[in-house]
């Protein structure tokens, strides 16, 4: 559904953080940490006595849910939910297969408020599986599928219909799999794109008549691709693009656009509503290692790592708003606390981080509320040299052309026209923008999450 959206500034944040005590009383059995950096507000521990890993975590009405593994449990397997409020204080928490091996590995939000939980099951992932649950987390259904892989996920769309997709078989070569359930957990169809080997599935949105894909790919030619998949009429790719840089992560934003994050030297990226490269950036301070993104309101936000000394990697969050404003913080004495999934959150210019902390003997949940660290301030000053706008044109399957504009620090083309730079996908025949022209910084959309969109993201697991 293409659609025009407002462009803001979006500029690569300078400074280091620094440390500041910030400790907080807890009611819930979870606790609040001692060691808050400058610019976490609070962060609350979950299963200090367990051995918890986080793995996906979701917005959820007024506050949030956390999905992961117990790593104590053995060959049996245990996946598990939590559901928290605005304050990351624990509602309630739910565990599912006792009786069997689960390792869920994504989460997300159905109309009814309930949960998709997808992720792996049998020895040697030699299943997946989709749980469906209620609003309060109680299991619904459950479907396993006969298909081996990792990094699975599961998306539900307006009809009640779930596509469930991996990539397969685990190890190598992988092809993505898709399989499309009715609203009951019933499989209706799938299909393995086996001529489509060496792709591994890093992301999942929520499009028109399907989904979108995004993941990276074992090629010379290119390592990151984007699938928009229809389950209407059959499983299809209606339209496909390949880029240079991996796709970790991906996120949906007003009118059909995308959010992407990578690797291979750290890149965020917004495509427009035909995947047109609308802005791209690679130039971090601190050099960070990006394991998602997230549209949020007034902007886009990332978290993962930066590389510390040694072989410490600290966790670091990273804010950019409409106003051309951009933040980050980093908890540099913790190097094994992890920040995997960011979130919206509910108040201001601040962001939800969600990861794992492996400091103790086993490991725990962590959710965390950061904001802009005071040692570090906003920046809100633009030049010329810091933004950039890739001149990338996407050709779809229906052979329409979409180009942006070079654009200068006035907002308008170098020469009035449009200049297109397609590249050919070699396996589908479609024209995509190459992300080739990267820049330090660049203008961002007005981004939000406030309308609604259900969305999977993913993190690579280095």
């Amino acid at each position: 559904m293409p659609s025009a959206f407002s462009r803001r500034q979006f500029l690569a944040t300078a400074a280091a953080v620094g440390l500041v005590g910030s400790p907080a009383a807890a009611d819930d059995g979870s606790c609040v940490g001692q060691d808050v950096a400058d610019g976490v507000v609070w962060q609350r521990t979950y299963g200090e006595d367990e051995s918890l890993k986080v793995t996906d975590a979701v917005a959820h009405g007024d506050g949030f849910a956390l999905a992961g593994i117990d790593r104590d449990a053995g060959t049996s397997g245990r996946s598990w939910l939590r559901r928290v409020d605005g304050d990351g204080r624990e509602q309630w928490r739910r565990e599912y297969g006792d009786d069997e091996r689960r390792s869920v590995t994504s989460v997300a939000v159905t109309a009814d408020d309930g949960f998709l939980l997808a992720g792996t099951a049998g020895e040697g992932r030699a299943e997946q599986f989709v749980t469906k649950t209620a609003a309060d987390g109680g299991e619904a259904w459950t479907t396993t599928v006969d298909v081996s892989g990792r990094d699975t996920f599961a998306a539900e769309l307006d009809d009640g219909s779930v596509v469930l997709c991996v990539a397969t078989p685990s190890p190598e070569p992988t092809y993505p799999h898709l399989t499309l359930l009715d609203s009951a957990g019933e499989v209706s169809e799938s299909r393995t794109f086996d001529d489509r080997d060496g792709r591994q599935i890093r992301a999942e949105v929520v499009a028109d008549d399907g989904v979108v894909l995004a993941g990276t790919r074992d090629s010379d030619e290119a390592e990151g691709w984007l699938w928009h998949v229809t389950v209407g009429d059959g499983i299809e790719i209606d339209r496909s693009a390949e880029f240079e840089r991996k796709i970790i992560a991906a996120d949906r934003f007003d009118e059909g656009g995308l959010v992407l994050a990578g690797t291979n030297s750290t890149w965020l990226a917004q495509l427009g509503p035909e995947w047109e490269v609308e802005w791209e950036q690679t130039e971090f301070e601190p050099d960070p290692h990006i394991k998602d993104v997230s549209s949020v309101p007034g902007g886009v936000a990332a978290c993962g790592y930066h590389w510390g000394e040694g072989c410490a990697r600290p966790p670091w969050a990273f804010r950019a708003n409409d106003d051309g404003t951009t933040w980050h913080a980093s908890v540099d004495d913790s190097p094994r606390l992890k920040w995997e999934s960011v979130l919206p959150a509910n108040e201001g210019d601040r962001v939800v981080v969600a990861g794992s902390d492996y400091g103790g003997d086993g490991s725990s949940a962590t959710l965390a509320l950061v904001e802009a660290p005071e040692s570090s301030g906003e920046e809100s000053t633009t030049t010329e040299s810091n933004r950039t706008t890739t001149a990338g044109g996407t050709t779809n399957t229906n052979g329409t052309t979409a180009g942006p504009n070079r654009t200068t620090a006035s907002g308008t083309s170098t020469d009035g026209t449009t200049e297109e730079t397609p590249t050919t996908d070699d396996d589908t025949g479609t024209a995509a923008g190459e992300l080739d022209g990267f820049g330090i910084g660049a203008g961002i959309a007005a981004l939000t999450a406030a309308l609604g969109y259900r969305t999977q993201r993913s993190r690579d697991d280095d």
